[in-house]
């Protein structure tokens, strides 16, 4: 009969020898180690320790000590120091002896002394297995020339967003692992959609091709898989990631074809014969083929497609194409930026506005109009949105910032002043309110930030975070009503509880590097809001992050094992 361990090992994919496994015994040794049950500890057996030591004393006997029975001998003793990592730091000369390959020579006093220091710690090399969790998590690293050690003050809003694991409350079911696809993904709006919602897959994929949105892609989400054209991705490619991941039992896939011929903002759009929204059929096509094959795998799925308000001929396109059903959506509920978008399927100012500026509705109930695309020109477009209701001094803005965007969103009632000027809202300020964390998209593609237009311009294309968030929640409540996922007060508590943590950036058109506040002021803030208590695991944020560590400890190479999982 398996024991609780052995079946925790099978739910989460553990891979274990039941030949080598122990069940039900309060003291046993197995791989060189002494698990002690009753004193709650793990290290070296006496047995073990009696053996070093005769061995020790052996070695300080000969007149001639040969490279490889030093190397034996070591070996044997680094595999009991791995019970308390820090006791490394004792062996210095010994080391050195080892890289001359000769037959041997006694052992200088200084080599003696080290093997004596080695054997009097042996009784330190235990580690105690039911000491409680430390909120503070250290990073040291050395050479033969010094060494560093570095200790943490609090954690920053990634941090915490790291810290956080699936939910699983009372009886709830809790979501199995899962691969997430995200077409046209610009700066991932899916990935923090459902890191918002608690969700971690198991593995990402991500559709994009834009320089500029791969450098924060590559930032927000290592060791994804990226397909750069959606035009050549093919049906073997969507097999060779789910057969990469047997462990997968279903797939989430999201994402939005441009919508530049179908926005009813432009006047001269031509719907589906624009070659941008042209791709909404590539789109589609191969979402079925991601269907497809998930049916052939016994996974579930959820899809979802996205696109802007768009004329009733074209609405049309979309359900007939997908055959799925059509919402329309806003984010405005949720958010101080209006984001009216088709799904097929509260913040305050002083959070989010950059420091030394003021919003000028910060006490009315007014929204941001849905934030576009970044463009300077010479000239303004062609019967540019909105024109005939915007007055004449929000006109002088709109030609002052070269017809970035659409004038009506120069009006004074969206705009933030200094005492001096009136201004759009920010990189920094968009991030924020489509529900991603502040320098989401300040990126150096190659050797220079990112600008002020390129933030702009992949901020436009992304939806907002939240209102995914929430279509996936219900997407996967549908399928399975126990699951248990926050709604819209938790997500937007939750993302203003991560904005106020980070740290704020300071408008600036033409930055060289990321102008963030100074470090003092974000400390004095974190100093402010004492971390509260994470409620989903009974602990703080701080032991949540140490804990999440924890679970990726490995003895062999390295302290803690972090990479993204891929070769």
């Amino acid at each position: 009969m398996q024991n609780a361990m052995q079946q925790l090992y099978q739910a989460g994919r553990v891979p274990y020898s039941s030949e080598k496994s122990s069940c039900r015994e309060p003291v046993t040794e197995t791989l060189g180690a002494l698990v002690d049950g009753r004193r709650g500890v793990l290290g070296v057996s006496t047995h073990r320790a009696l053996d070093l030591i005769s061995l020790s004393v052996h070695l300080m006997s000969l007149n001639k000590v040969p490279v490889k029975w030093l190397q034996v001998y070591i070996g044997k003793f680094v595999h009991v120091l791995q019970f308390r990592r820090p006791l490394f730091g004792l062996i210095r000369h010994l080391w050195k002896r080892l890289q001359y390959f000769s037959s041997g020579r006694g052992l200088a006093p200084w080599e003696v002394e080290e093997l004596f220091v080695l054997v009097c710690t042996l009784p330190l090399c235990y580690t105690d297995l039911r000491a409680g969790l430390s909120k503070t998590a250290t990073a040291s690293d050395a050479s033969e020339w010094g060494g560093g050690l570095c200790s943490s003050i609090g954690l920053t809003a990634l941090g915490r967003d790291r810290a956080r694991l699936p939910r699983s409350l009372g009886g709830a079911r809790q979501l199995g692992p899962f691969i997430a696809i995200e077409w046209f993904a610009g700066i991932g709006g899916l990935g923090r959609a459902l890191h918002r919602l608690g969700l971690v897959p198991l593995h990402t994929v991500v559709c994009e091709q834009d320089k500029h949105c791969l450098h924060v892609l590559h930032q927000s989400c290592p060791g994804a898989t990226v397909w750069k054209d959606i035009k050549e991705v093919t049906r073997q490619h969507v097999a060779e990631v789910l057969n990469r991941y047997p462990e997968a039992e279903g797939v989430i896939q999201a994402g939005g074809s441009p919508c530049q011929g179908l926005s009813q903002l432009s006047s001269g759009r031509q719907h589906f014969e624009d070659p941008r929204s042209n791709l909404f059929y590539s789109l589609a096509s191969l979402q079925k083929i991601v269907k497809k094959e998930c049916e052939l795998r016994g996974l579930w799925h959820f899809g979802v497609v996205e696109n802007v308000i768009c004329d009733e001929k074209d609405q049309q396109v979309f359900r007939e194409v997908t055959e799925w059903h059509q919402y329309r959506m806003c984010s405005g509920t949720m958010s101080h930026v209006r984001r009216p978008r088709f799904f097929w399927t509260s913040e305050p100012p002083e959070a989010w506005v950059c420091p030394n500026w003021r919003w000028v509705s910060h006490d009315s109930p007014v929204s941001l109009p849905t934030f576009t695309r970044s463009i300077p020109r010479v000239r303004p477009p062609p019967s540019p949105a909105g024109i005939a209701h915007t007055p004449e001094e929000a006109q002088q803005r709109w030609r002052s910032d070269s017809f970035r965007y659409p004038p009506y969103t120069y009006k004074s009632e969206f705009c933030f002043h200094n005492g001096v000027e009136l201004r759009v809202a920010g990189p920094s300020e968009r991030e924020i309110l489509m529900g991603f964390l502040p320098s989401h998209t300040a990126v150096k593609v190659g050797s220079r930030l990112a600008n002020y237009d390129q933030r702009c311009f992949a901020v436009g294309n992304s939806f907002h975070t939240g209102v995914m968030a929430l279509i996936i929640k219900f997407g996967l409540q549908t399928l399975w009503p126990s699951v248990c996922l926050p709604g819209v007060v938790a997500l937007s508590e939750s993302h203003l509880q991560q904005v106020r943590k980070a740290p704020k950036e300071v408008y600036h058109r033409s930055a060289k590097e990321l102008p963030q506040e100074p470090e003092d002021d974000w400390f004095a803030r974190l100093e402010e809001r004492e971390a509260g208590p994470w409620t989903e695991l009974g602990m703080s944020a701080d032991e949540a992050l140490v804990r999440r560590f924890l679970h990726n400890l490995t003895y062999r190479g390295s302290d803690v094992h972090v990479d993204s999982g891929t070769l």
